[in-house]
């Protein structure tokens, strides 16, 4: 398994978690630009994530939650705290 902290902080946060089949991303309050370079070092694209868990609905967990192609079946669970 492979877990990638592409940003940690109250500027954004993100992570993508990889079992070599599924790719899940924690949060999304960072900018496409980050998510799809953190992506690239896994040779994935935003097309290959299958699930978008949210922690908490601060903007910094979930700001740019709306970069994944809207006809995609992507799975999304926010959890409020």
């Amino acid at each position: 398994m492979q877990i990638l902290n592409i940003g940690s902080g109250s500027s954004g946060n993100a992570t993508l978690v990889y079992d070599g089949e599924t790719l899940i991303q924690i949060d999304a309050g960072l900018p496409s630009k980050k998510i799809k370079e953190g992506l690239a070092s896994l040779n994935k694209t935003l097309n290959d994530v299958r699930g978008l868990f949210i922690t908490h609905s601060h903007s910094d967990h979930l700001k740019y939650a709306n970069i994944y192609p809207k006809e995609k079946n992507l799975h999304i669970a926010i959890v409020y705290l």
